[in-house]
C-alpha cells in the first residue's frame, strides 16, 4: 500500500460537533487544518441526536453560572473537576450564539426569545434546554454551514478515513505530538500526515455494547485508545451513561432511545416483570436514578424476558389533562413516540399500555484527561504537547452523571476552545526523531497476513461479554473474568487475516477497531474494579453506594513503560456543604410535589398539570384545554 506525505498545520478527528467546531476555529486562525472522519461529513452522534441544547439563562436571569456549575459538579458526585463545569457554564450562551449565526433555529416565542422546553431536564435545577423543530439534522446542517463559509486559513476533509496512531517525541521527560498517520479508504493508502497539533474529537465507545446502544457504528473508542498510546491519561473510565428508556424488541430497534425521566410526565412510574412499582417520581430522577434501578431489578431475576422492565405512563392520560400530556409528548418528544410506534405498535404510543424499556449504552462521562480548554495530560499530568481533546474524547466534564441536554453544548464549547487552542500552539522540535517509521511499519505489516482469527468476530465476541459483565450492573467475580477474556483476546489480534487489498479493506480495518475496543475494555474494566462501590452510572451489584461522606476521587489511567496498566485515584475537592444541601433539598422538594401530586383529587390535580403542560408546550391548542 502506498504512503502518502501531507502536511497542515493542525489535523483534527472526526466531524460531528466537537469536531467541527475546533477545525472551524483552527481555521478562523488562519492555520491550514485538515478534517478526518470515518464517516460522511457531520454524520454522527450529534446528527442523530434529539437536538436539545444546554444554554444557561434561555428561561431566565436568575439562572447564573454558578448554579449551572454547581448542578454538573454535584449531580456528577463531585469527580469531575471544577474547571470544566465553570468553562461550560461560562460559554454555553456564547456556544449557542455562534450555533444560531450557523444557521440554527429554535422555537420563538411571541416576544422573540427562543424557547426551552419549559422543564429542567433530569439533573438541572433550571429549565434551561432548548429544542430545534428537526432535532439533530438541524444542528448538523447548522455545522456543515460553518464548514463552508469563507474564512481566513484554509480547511481541507477527508471522509472515509480511519486515523490509526499519533506520530510522537519524547525528550526530556516530554512528549510531543507531531501529527499521525491515516488509512484513506476510499483512496487505498496510507496517509502521514505532519502537524503542529491534533485534536481527538472522535466520538466515544457506545460500540463495545452493541446493539445495546443507541450511538452510531463508528463509536469504537478510538479516541481513548489513540490518546492512551501516546502516553495520555485517562479518567473515570468505568462511567458509562446507559439512557435507561430503550426499546429492546425487535431486535431492529434494540437500543433505540424511547424516553428520558423528564418525558414521563408526572405521573410515569418503572415497574419491574411483576408490576410492582420499583421507581416513581422519576420525572424529578437522573438518568443515572432510573438506569440502576432497572438494572438492579433485572439482576435479582425481577426483570422481564428481554432483559427490561416496564416504562408505565397510563396514569398520564387520566381525566382532563391526558390530551395535553399527550400534546407535550407530541411537540416536545415526537422522535422518541416514531420510535415506540415502530417497535412497540400504536397503544404503545398513545400511552394506553405500559412500555418494555432497558438501559442502552449512550454516552462515555470519563475520557482524556485535559484542562478546560483540551490540553491532553501525561500520566504525571503534564501537558503532551500538540494533543488536544474535545466532546465525547473529553474526560473530565460530567463525573459519574451526565445531565441531560449538555452534550451538544459540550461539543461546542470545547470544540472551539480545543481548536483555538491548538492553532496558537507552537511547533515544538527538539531534533529527536519520532515514532512515525515504526508506526508505518506496524500498519503496513499488517496487510496481506493469513491468520486463524478475524477481527470482526473478537469484537462481536468482546461486546456480548462487555454488556453482560460491565453493562448497567456489575460485580467483581464477572469483571475479573472480562479481564482475563480481554487478554485472550488480544493474543488473537496477532493470529488474525487481513486481506492485502488497498480500497475499503474492511478485515483491515476490523483488526484496528477491534484493537482499539479491547482497549478500551481494559481501560473501562480495571477503572471499574478499582472502583469498588457504586457511584453514579457505575453500578455495583455487590456493594452499596459510595459513601457522599467521603472525599470524592477521580480514577485514572494510563499505560505504562512496560505495557501494564496502571490505576491511580486522584482526590477531587467536594462542592461547598451549602451548595449540596441546597441542591438534595431542591430535588427532593420536587419528588415530594410529584408525590403529592399522585394523591391529590383528579379535579383539582387535572388543574395543576393543564397549566403546567401548558407552560410547558408554549400554550395548548384549544381542543386540548378542558376545565378539569
Amino acid at each position: 500500500m502506498q504512503v502518502v506525505e501531507k502536511q497542515y498545520d493542525v489535523v483534527v478527528v472526526g466531524s460531528g460537533g466537537a469536531g467541527t467546531s475546533a477545525a472551524v476555529a483552527a481555521r478562523d486562525q488562519g492555520c491550514s487544518v485538515l478534517l478526518v472522519s470515518k464517516d460522511p461529513i457531520n454524520c454522527s452522534d450529534s446528527k442523530i441526536s434529539e437536538g436539545i441544547v444546554t444554554v444557561r439563562g434561555s428561561e431566565t436571569d436568575k439562572d447564573t453560572e454558578t448554579e449551572l456549575s454547581s448542578n454538573i459538579r454535584i449531580q456528577g458526585d463531585d469527580i469531575g473537576r471544577a474547571e470544566h463545569a465553570r468553562a461550560f457554564a461560562e460559554d454555553s450562551q456564547s456556544a449557542y450564539e455562534w450555533m444560531r449565526q450557523q444557521g440554527l433555529k429554535p422555537h420563538f416565542d411571541e416576544s422573540g426569545k427562543a424557547k426551552t422546553l419549559g422543564m429542567a431536564m433530569g439533573g438541572h435545577t433550571q429549565s434551561r434546554s432548548i429544542d430545534h423543530a428537526n432535532g439533530g439534522l438541524d444542528y448538523a446542517h447548522a455545522l456543515r454551514q460553518a464548514l463552508t463559509e469563507k474564512q481566513n486559513g484554509h480547511l481541507d476533509y477527508m471522509e472515509d478515513a480511519w486515523f490509526l496512531d499519533l506520530y510522537v517525541q519524547e525528550s526530556e521527560q516530554r512528549i510531543s505530538v507531531q501529527g499521525g498517520l491515516i488509512y484513506h479508504a476510499a483512496d487505498g493508502v496510507l496517509v502521514s500526515v505532519k502537524a503542529q497539533a491534533v485534536v481527538l474529537a472522535c466520538g466515544g465507545i457506545g460500540t463495545l455494547y452493541f446493539p445495546h446502544t443507541d450511538t452510531m457504528r463508528g463509536n469504537t473508542g478510538d479516541a481513548y485508545a489513540i490518546a492512551a498510546r501516546a502516553g495520555a491519561k485517562l479518567v473515570d473510565m468505568e462511567q458509562i451513561q446507559f439512557i435507561p428508556f430503550a426499546a429492546v424488541n425487535p431486535p431492529s430497534h434494540q437500543g433505540l432511545i424511547v424516553g428520558e425521566p423528564v418525558s414521563a410526565g408526572a405521573l410515569g412510574v418503572i415497574r419491574d416483570a411483576t408490576g410492582k412499582v420499583i421507581l416513581s417520581e422519576i420525572m424529578a430522577r437522573t438518568r443515572a436514578e432510573c438506569a440502576a434501578a432497572i438494572a438492579q431489578a433485572v439482576e435479582e431475576g425481577r426483570g422481564t424476558d428481554h432483559g427490561g422492565c416496564y416504562l408505565d405512563l397510563t396514569d398520564n392520560i387520566q381525566g382532563a389533562s391526558a390530551e395535553p400530556f399527550r400534546y407535550v409528548m407530541k411537540t416536545k418528544a415526537g422522535s422518541l413516540l416514531k420510535v415506540v410506534r415502530a417497535s412497540m405498535g400504536s397503544s404503545a404510543a398513545r400511552f394506553e399500555v405500559p412500555w418494555e424499556v432497558k438501559p442502552s449504552a449512550h454516552y462515555c462521562m470519563g475520557g482524556i484527561a485535559t484542562d478546560e480548554n483540551g490540553q491532553v495530560f501525561d500520566a504525571n499530568s503534564q501537558p503532551i504537547h500538540g494533543l488536544l481533546a474535545a466532546g465525547q474524547a473529553l474526560g473530565g466534564l460530567h463525573g459519574s452523571n451526565r445531565l441531560g441536554s449538555t452534550s451538544l453544548a459540550e461539543a461546542i464549547i470545547f470544540g472551539r476552545r480545543a481548536g483555538y487552542q491548538a492553532a496558537v500552539s507552537a511547533p515544538l522540535n527538539s531534533g529527536s526523531d519520532t515514532n512515525e517509521k515504526s508506526v508505518i511499519e506496524y500498519y503496513l505489516s499488517m496487510l496481506g497476513r493469513d491468520g486463524e482469527s478475524y477481527g470482526i468476530d473478537i469484537t462481536r465476541a468482546l461486546q456480548k461479554a462487555c454488556w453482560k459483565f460491565i453493562g448497567p450492573a456489575r460485580n467483581e467475580k464477572d469483571m475479573s473474568e472480562l479481564k482475563d477474556s480481554i487478554s485472550q483476546r488480544e493474543q488473537q489480534l496477532d493470529d488474525c487475516h487481513v486481506s492485502s487489498s488497498k480500497y475499503f479493506n474492511q478485515s483491515f480495518i476490523d483488526v484496528v477497531e477491534a484493537r482499539n475496543l479491547l482497549q478500551c475494555a481494559t481501560f473501562i474494566v480495571q477503572s471499574a474494579l478499582s472502583r469498588k462501590r457504586s457511584l453514579g452510572a457505575h453500578f455495583r451489584t455487590d456493594s452499596r453506594p459510595d459513601n457522599l461522606g467521603k472525599r470524592p476521587f477521580s480514577v485514572q489511567c494510563f499505560w505504562e513503560s512496560e505495557g501494564q496498566l496502571k490505576i491511580v485515584h486522584e482526590d477531587r475537592e467536594a462542592s461547598p456543604v451549602g451548595a449540596r444541601i441546597k441542591l438534595r433539598m431542591q430535588q427532593g422538594g420536587k419528588i415530594l410535589m410529584l408525590k403529592l401530586l399522585r394523591h391529590l383529587p383528579l379535579g383539582l390535580r387535572d388543574k395543576i398539570l393543564i397549566k403546567k403542560y401548558a407552560a410547558a408546550a408554549g400554550g395548548l391548542p384549544k381542543e386540548n384545554v378542558h376545565e378539569a
